[in-house]
Order: C-alpha cells, then structure tokens, then sequence
C-alpha cells in the first residue's frame, strides 16, 4: 500500500525533480517507510532517493536502487515517476519502487495488493520468468510483460499502478475493478501528471485551482461525490474503476479502456431451499477463500468492528481460519478496533461480544464533539474534498488507534450491505419484483411475513405506491417538490439551484430497477464509491492499508451477482446468504440482528453542541452557492431544528466550507 506520482512533459518544457517531489511530500503519509523516483530523459534515465529512503536502499545491490538523492539533480526531464512506499509485502531493498525490469525498459510504480500473487508467480515461472524478490510488485511487473494488459484479468485484490513501456512508448495505467486504490490525473497542453490523491496534483506549480460547480450541486443536494471522473477540483480527473489507461507519449494521445464488467443475474426464479443450501455453502467457501488470501502479510494483520453484521462476520471468520487452518496468529495478529459513543448509536456491546468470541485483544476508541472540532480541518485536507457526515471521523479515529498499536493492515467489512442486500431501502425494488414476478398473492403472503425485517410492511407499502406514482410526476413538479421537501435546499443560491437542476433527472430514471441492478450501481457507482474514498483516504492518513474481503475479491463478488435476487431477502431477512453462511461461525445474536447502524456518530448531538463555532465558517464567500445571509441569519434554527436528513446535508454545507478554507480556493 502506497503513494505514487509522475509527470510527463509534452511539449519539451521539461520535468522539474523539486515538482515531483513535492508530489510525493503530499503522498509521505501513505508510504513513510520508503521514497523512490526515476527521471528519464534524451540520455537515459536516473534512479534518485529521498530524505526518507533507507540507507540499506541506497546500498542495495537491485538494478532499481537509487544512485543519488533527489535534490542533487539538476537538469530537467521528459518523464518522472515518484512513489511513497507502506511495506507489506516483502519488507527488504528488493521491493523499493520504482521497479524495472533488468534491462531497465520497462518501469512500474504500483499501490495496492495482488491478494493472488503467489499463484499468479508460479504460473510465471513455469513460463519462464526469474524473480528476484518476493514482493506482487515483481509479480504484477512479469504478469505486464507475459500478458500485456490481459494481465488485469489475472489479479485479485486492489490496485493503481503506472508501467512506463519504453519499449511502446508509452505509459500504461490500471485502476482495480471497484476502484478501492485511487488514481487521479491532470492533461493540459503542456503536461500529464497522475497521483494518487488529489492534493499532489493541486501542489503543481502549472496546476490552476478551480471549482467544478456541477460535483458540488451533486454533493450538496444529491448527497454524492465522485460519481463522475471530474471531481471537486476542475480538470482533475478520477480513472474510471474497471479501467485503464494507455498514454501514447510519442502521439501525445490518452485512450480509457474498460476491462471488466460485472454481469448481473436478473432471470428470477420461486425459491427452491436446496438451491438456497446450495448458494450458502458456495458462499460461505467464497468468504473464507477471501479472508485467508487477505491475510497473506509480512506485518500483522488486525480489524475494524463496528459490532454490526459483515464486520462481525469477517473477525469471527479470521478466528475459526486460525482456530482449524494453523495459520500462525503472528501472522493476522486478532486486534479489533472499534468506535464508541455515548448514545444510541452505539454498538459496542456487539462488538465485545464478538471481539470476546474471536479471544482477540479490543481497542476502543469514543470520539466526541470536541475531538471532531480540533480534527475537522486536518480531516477534510486529508480526506482531499468535503465528506459526508460524522461516520467519517469515527472511522478516522480508529485508524488513527491502530496506528498507535503499530498495526499496518485492517481488514474491514465493507461491500456486505451492495452485494448480499443489507440497506433497509432495498426492500423496495424486492417486494416491487415480487409483485410484478410472482403475483399479488405472493406478495401479499411475503409482505405478511415481514417480523424480521429492520421496517414495516406499511412503510414498504407505502414507499412502493409513492414510487410508482413518482413515474407519472412532470419533472418541474418533482423539482419543485424536492427542494421544498428539504429545508436546506432552500437557503442555496437560486442561480446556483437553477444551473444544475438538470441531475436531478438521473435519480429519478433510477427509480425503477430490479434489486440486482440497483446493488451493482451502488457497489460500482454510488455508496461504494464514497465509502471506499473516505476509507482510503483515512486509513492512508495514519499509514494503515486497510482491505475489504466483501468488495474486491473477483471470486465471490461475481458469485454473488450469478445468484438470483430472490434468494438474498428471505422471509423478511436482508443479508439472508450471508446470515445463513455464517451459521455457527459467529454468535447468533449478532447473525440474526434485525438492527442496522455501523461507526455512525451521533450527528444531530454534535451538530447542536458545536453549532457556534460551526457557524464561524459560515463567513467565508459562500455567495456563490448559498443565501449566506440568510444562513446565518436561521443557522440556530435549522441546528435545533432539522431532522436526520436535514443534518447530513447541513453537514455538508459546513464541510463545503472548511474545504474551501483549508483548500484555499
């Protein structure tokens, strides 16, 4: 897990070394143990350290080692790639980056995790390959040159990385099928630079900062970031997850190319139980497959647990893999780490429950209203845009806490919720598919046996009558309805609001898919996007690679999207497969919680406590976007007043401003 940059220049201005330096200063925090570039230009290339390079890097005997630190050149370059490194694999000189091959024509600077690498080498080397380390880096460079880019159809795991083909000419760049690894990257006239978080691409001295209003009226009022490959930041763009990208330097030409789509099962069919035991036993199978390849480390491996369903599922699996399998428990370390609050929205008692079960050492971290105000500012700079709400700071902390344990990797349970149906809203496109497959009498029959669902058969009901209705509501109606419905839309600036009312016809075409379509779009296009940034970007900031068995792992994520949508809600259970799996593997009061919360911080009580000096951010130039005046003017009562829905977007509001103040833009 790590940082990497790099910048070509076009039109022969040339490549400063100071630049990509100060590119990877804004990374240090994802690679503090390693800094590795190499510069190209008309007479070769030079391999160059930096203040945090080892001295056993420098005296390495590899072909990659660096020769000099960086601040002893002094020409400029036509290419330049910088990398950051957080050692996992393979902790010796042998895994620095960059990395090339033995003849120096092919380089790769990579961030990630190829979970299968060690089956991925020893095809390589009956094909012939020799290799010199035990790093996936070696393995992912080897996997290039056999393959080409068919190499991604080989990995599992979570990945960005640029390979620098001289032999094409070109630079060659992949983002992992889900997007749980960064990439981002700038193209003007003059120059293309990539990075793996947006702050080393702001820091270029030719970068110009700018707002792009279409990602905050997306943010603000549609509560999304990221869904387009613009983001926050103009003329920044994100590589589209299940893409890559081919820069053609001697055509000076940028091509996107997509090499993964996951197919969706949508043929529906009466639930039979012996192909439901089939389904759990292949799940379950699949699930222990994903954990124990994620436990492939050199550093010991701990997890986060909230006390909820897939956090609990993942620590009690980690448990019985080395209660049955020998694993050496040096090697997973059972630390779990969880976020505690005083208030309802606290889990902890599940999760001693399990973290006792698991006999793994627990850490607790309680965030609070205070802790959050001193940390805002530094959060959002780390976080790179505005984030969404209090969850992000509990999330926050606990990295921060396993850092202080000198834990280096998490596993975590996110992705549980978009592939085996976890969200109470997706009882919605459930019940409408029973009724428009089976019938109304099934419907009524399933309806009536509704006890274990976290909602009521009104509130299914009801929500399914609206949405029909919705489909006939003339778009200016709906429009008009949505602002009025949510107090705070009302306080943005009417220019602003009329601008960008367009995005609002896309939620309102997403209405009306079937409950396998709407889990990929979320997994690919909404919440797993924004959960898997935040979580990238928290975990980095404390150099703490964190990885989800239930988001990234090839095998049972397209397992899961072959299984037929009916089997994953049953007699009102969501997450039904993966309750079923789990059977016997955790405690049943925790597999058969009805209850649903997560590291969520208890918002509407710290919006209250710290609304005055919230309010101080409110000062800004806000014009643009919001009636700042009168914001300011009915901030008491929109604190005092607003409900749950209201909060996350008043949230938004103040972390919209802090970005703008710490961005300085």
């Amino acid at each position: 897990m790590c940082g990497l940059a790099g910048i070509y220049s076009l039109n022969g201005l040339g490549v400063d070394p100071r630049d990509v330096r100060t590119m990877c200063d804004r990374l240090a925090h994802r690679g503090p143990d390693d800094e590795g570039y190499v510069f190209f230009g008309p007479e070769g290339f030079s391999v160059a350290g930096g203040q945090d390079t080892p001295e056993t890097i420098y005296a390495s005997k590899t072909r990659y080692a660096p020769s000099r630190p960086i601040n002893q050149l002094d020409q400029k370059y036509n290419l330049a790639l910088g990398h950051r490194r957080l050692s996992i694999i393979d902790l010796t000189a042998a895994g620095h980056q960059p990395m090339s091959t033995g003849d120096g024509l092919v380089w790769v600077v990579f961030n990630g995790e190829i979970y299968n690498y060690l089956e991925i080498r020893k095809e390589l080397e009956s094909l012939g390959h020799v290799f010199h380390s035990t790093s996936d880096t070696e393995v992912l460079l080897n996997a290039y040159l056999e393959w080409s880019t068919d190499c991604l159809k080989k990995f599992n795991g979570m990945w960005s990385f640029v390979i620098y083909d001289k032999r094409q000419n070109i630079l060659f760049a992949a983002r992992d099928r889900f997007g749980v690894k960064p990439f981002y990257y700038y193209l003007d006239n003059n120059y293309f630079a990539f990075a793996s978080e947006i702050k080393a691409l702001v820091s270029l001295p030719f970068y110009k900062k700018e707002i792009n209003e279409k990602a905050v009226f997306a943010y603000l009022v549609l509560q999304v970031e990221e869904q387009e490959p613009e983001g926050f930041f103009k003329n920044i763009y994100d590589l589209t997850p299940s893409h890559y990208l081919i820069y053609d330097l001697g055509r000076k030409k940028i091509a996107l190319h997509r090499y993964y789509s996951l197919a969706v099962e949508d043929n529906w069919e009466k639930y039979d139980p012996r192909n439901a035991s089939s389904h759990v036993e292949s799940i379950r199978k699949l699930i222990f497959d994903a954990v124990k390849i994620r436990l492939r480390s050199d550093v010991p491996v701990g997890s986060c647990l909230s006390g909820g369903l897939d956090s609990s599922a993942i620590v009690s699996v980690i448990n019985r893999i080395g209660n049955h399998s020998g694993l050496d428990r040096n090697q997973y370390e059972q630390k779990s780490f969880t976020a505690c609050f005083n208030s309802s929205k606290d889990e902890s008692k599940y999760a001693s429950r399990i973290a006792d079960e698991a006999k793994a050492t627990w850490y607790k971290v309680f965030p609070d209203a205070a802790a959050f105000l001193n940390d805002l500012e530094s959060l959002i700079y780390y976080q790179d845009i505005p984030f969404c709400n209090g969850s992000t700071y509990a999330e926050y902390r606990v990295m921060g806490l396993a850092h202080e344990q000198k834990i280096k990797v998490l596993m975590n349970g996110q992705g549980g919720d978009e592939i085996f149906s976890g969200y109470p809203n997706y009882y919605m496109p459930f019940f409408a598919e029973i009724l428009k497959r089976d019938g109304i009498f099934e419907f009524m029959r399933m309806i009536k046996n509704i006890e274990n669902a976290p909602v009521d058969k009104r509130y299914i009901i009801t929500n399914l009558i609206k949405s029909a209705l919705s489909h006939y509501v003339p778009f200016e109606m709906y429009a008009f309805q949505f602002r009025k419905k949510y107090l705070i839309c009302s306080y943005l600036n009417d220019d602003f609001w009329r601008k960008h009312i367009g995005q609002l016809v896309e939620p309102q075409k997403a209405r009306f898919k079937t409950l396998n379509e709407i889990l990929v779009h979320n997994l690919t296009r909404t919440n797993m996007k924004t959960l898997l940034r935040m979580t990238d970007r928290n975990s980095m900031r404390f150099s703490v690679e964190v990885r989800s068995p239930f988001v990234d792992d090839i095998n049972l994520t397209d397992y899961m999207f072959s299984v037929p949508a009916n089997y994953k809600m049953h007699e009102g259970w969501s997450k039904y497969l993966l309750r079923e799996a789990m059977a016997g593997i955790m405690p049943e009061a925790i597999r058969l919680r009805k209850d649903k919360i997560g590291f969520e911080a208890p918002d509407a009580q710290w919006l209250r406590q710290l609304k005055n000096e919230l309010k101080g951010y409110l000062g800004g130039d806000l014009k643009e976007y919001f009636k700042a005046d009168k914001l300011s003017a009915d901030w008491d009562g929109i604190i005092n007043g607003s409900n749950f829905v209201e909060n996350s977007r008043v949230w938004r509001i103040i972390n919209f401003a802090v970005w703008r103040k710490v961005y300085k833009i």
